[in-house]
Formats: C-alpha cells, sequence, structure tokens
C-alpha cells in the first residue's frame, strides 16, 4: 500500500500563484503601528544543504512565522458586541422620527450562554444597571434595538453556561438629529475582486451603502465617508487603518488574525449616523504551503514553507478517504521548526489521509472548502 497525504486546496495554489515570487501583501502603515514582526531562521542555502533534490521546496525557506502581537482574551470577558446602525427610523405611531441604535453580538448559545442582558452604565452611581425592567432586555437571540441616549456606554452580561457572569466589550451610543436613515448596504467578498479568495491575506473587499431622507424618501447622495477598521477577535476592539477610506480594501499582512469592518458615517449636514458592516467571521488567515515526506502506514513528516515556532496537536485533525477521524499519537515539531513529524496511535489501512490545522491567523489545510484537490507523491 502506498499511503499519500492529500493537502492543498485548489484555491489556495490560486492565491500562491497570485504572489509568485513576491512576498505575500504587506501593510503600508508606519512599523510602528504593524503588529506582525518574526525572528531569523536559517537561511535557504543552510536548509537546502540538508535536504533531498527532489523536495518541492525548501522547508522553512519563507523564515520564521510571522508574529501577530496583542491576540489574548481578556479574563471574564467575552468579545462581539457592536453598533451595527445608529440613525433615525420612522416612528409606527404618531408620526416623525426617532434616533435608533441597532446592537448586534453572537448568539448566546455560540457561547455556551443561555442568554445575554443588555445593562447601561448609570453616571449617577457609577455603576452598571441592567436595562430596562425585568428581563425587558434579556435574549437568547443576536440583537436590541434601542432608543438613542448620546455618550451612554453599554455592555452585555452573560447568563448560564462556562461564562455566566461573564461581560462583554463596550460600545458607547451616539445620537444624530439627521433626520436621514441608512437603507441598504452590501459587501462584495468575492474572489473575483484580487483573484484570493477569503479568508487568505490578500483578499479584497467592496462595499456600498444606500442612505434615504425620512422627509422626502429620497436617497441622499455623496453624503458618506468611509472607514475601514481591523477588529481583534478576543476584545474587539476596532483598529483603523490607515489610508484605507474608500469602498474597496485589499487585506495586507498586518491584518493577520483580525476581522474587517468598514464604517460608513454621515456627513453630518445632508446624512447622519453611521453603519458598520463586518466581513464574513472569519479572521484574516495566512495559508502556509505543504508537503509531505518519509510516508508510511504509521507515521510521516509535514514540511512548511515557514519556519514554526510551535506546533499544538490539538488543532490537528486527519481524516482517511472515508472522513473517518484518524487518531494521533504524537506530532514533534523539528527543532528548526520547519517540519513535524506525525505518528499515529494505529497504521491506517487508507490511501489517502485528509490534513486540517488552523492556528489563530494561520492555516496548513482548509479541507471545509469542497474542491479539487492534489497529491504530492514524495520518496
Amino acid at each position: 500500500m502506498k499511503l499519500k497525504i492529500v493537502h492543498l486546496p485548489l484555491l489556495l495554489l490560486v492565491f500562491l500563484a497570485s504572489c509568485a515570487s513576491s512576498s505575500l501583501p504587506s501593510s503600508s502603515e508606519p512599523a510602528s503601528s504593524n503588529p506582525i514582526t518574526s525572528s531569523a531562521v536559517s537561511t535557504s542555502s543552510e536548509l537546502s544543504s540538508t535536504i533531498p533534490d527532489n523536495y518541492p521546496f525548501v522547508p522553512g525557506h519563507l523564515g520564521a512565522l510571522p508574529t501577530v502581537l496583542g491576540l489574548e482574551s481578556i479574563p471574564n470577558q467575552f468579545p462581539g458586541l457592536y453598533i451595527e446602525q445608529s440613525d433615525r427610523q420612522s416612528n409606527y405611531f404618531g408620526g416623525g422620527n426617532s434616533a435608533e441604535t441597532l446592537l448586534k453580538f453572537p448568539i448566546p448559545s455560540t457561547l455556551e450562554a443561555n442568554t445575554f442582558q443588555l445593562q447601561y452604565f448609570d453616571t449617577d452611581s457609577s455603576s452598571w444597571q441592567n436595562y430596562g425592567t425585568g428581563d425587558e432586555y434579556v435574549t437568547d437571540y443576536n440583537n436590541f434595538v434601542i432608543a438613542t441616549i448620546d455618550g451612554q456606554r453599554l455592555r452585555l452580561i452573560a447568563h448560564g453556561g462556562p461564562i455566566d457572569g461573564y461581560y462583554s466589550n463596550e460600545v458607547t451610543m451616539a445620537y444624530s438629529s439627521i433626520e436621514t436613515s441608512f437603507t441598504g448596504y452590501m459587501l462584495d467578498e468575492s474572489m473575483s475582486l484580487t483573484g484570493v479568495i477569503a479568508p487568505y491575506v490578500g483578499r479584497g473587499l467592496e462595499a456600498s451603502f444606500t442612505v434615504s431622507s425620512l422627509v422626502t424618501s429620497e436617497e441622499v447622495i455623496a453624503a458618506l465617508t468611509y472607514q475601514w477598521y481591523r477588529v481583534n477577535p478576543y476584545t474587539f476592539e476596532h483598529i483603523a487603518i490607515s489610508g484605507a477610506t474608500s469602498l474597496s480594501y485589499t487585506t495586507v499582512m498586518a491584518d493577520l488574525g483580525h476581522y474587517i469592518a468598514i464604517i460608513a458615517s454621515g456627513d453630518g449636514v445632508n446624512a447622519g449616523g453611521f453603519y458598520e458592516v463586518i466581513s464574513d467571521g472569519q479572521v484574516i488567515a495566512l495559508p502556509v504551503k505543504t508537503f509531505a515526506s518519509e510516508i508510511n502506514a504509521s507515521s510521516f513528516n509535514i514540511h512548511f514553507e515557514y519556519a514554526l515556532p510551535s506546533f499544538d496537536m490539538t488543532k490537528l485533525h486527519l481524516m482517511d478517504a472515508a472522513y473517518r477521524s484518524v487518531p494521533i499519537d504524537s506530532a514533534l515539531l523539528s527543532e528548526n521548526g520547519t517540519h513535524v513529524t506525525i505518528t499515529l496511535e494505529e497504521a491506517t489501512t487508507s490511501d489517502e489521509l485528509y490534513l486540517d490545522y488552523f492556528d489563530q491567523y494561520w492555516l496548513l489545510i482548509d479541507h471545509q472548502i469542497q474542491m479539487s484537490t492534489i497529491t504530492i507523491a514524495i520518496l
């Protein structure tokens, strides 16, 4: 039996082809604002002198895997609260319109909580209080719509499950007196924009927004400004991306490990309020090209184009040709970080193994994409 390690989705090849021999997209921002760091490893010439000629690339030839700083959770806090829409809406009764805020957040069950309850910061008592009366603002869903109070701070508290009593990140409301409302938006995240598919760095995003007058019902033209943000998935801190103020944006290395969002804001004269759209829920990720060697029924090596600082076996998943889980006994990273030796609990009889690994902001394989794959037979 000849064991094959099936890897490298075809869509990943498209990305790699777009990069050719050049580096991945890099940030144009000053170094002080770039959260990406790296460290030196052995040079390609040093590494190439120790590997067989039939390897498709020199392991670790791209240097150390970039490190993204600040991707850490805050104790007893959960992320995900943001203001999606802040403007004015027509009143159902009595005519006129009023300022409203649409809060969005994860469904509690996705974080293993039963419900979320809305709270506000009471400036008189300098303490957090439950919003509304009783269970009026307790939900097992993902949004609240409330009257806007300018400058009021809000958060959620979780009830039930392992995060019982945890608090969310905070947001602050902003009042708009301009009688306009956001009536539509679109966020195109398709591969056709840059030739790179989500969630890989280099992917493109293109947005559009519609804002209308509540007085005339006509669309208001040329009254919005735009700002793209990278959003920390652990804290939901929004970091404005320097120079990213048009309706389109192409992700760069500084975006690794973050969500991407755009906020459209009224000019305060012809349109008011703002609308935020966050990309499809996947953080920007760095694809790491791999190949397999020294393959047998019980073990094999996986080589990387970057040198990895660590390898978490709990994030590694193997499946056989029938998509059954294959138990792993050990995954030992080499001293220079350029390959890992995988040993199975039992010898496999499958002709193919599918490998999947994602670690915060980089991945080896993503077989959730149902595309044709290639097989590299080594040695």
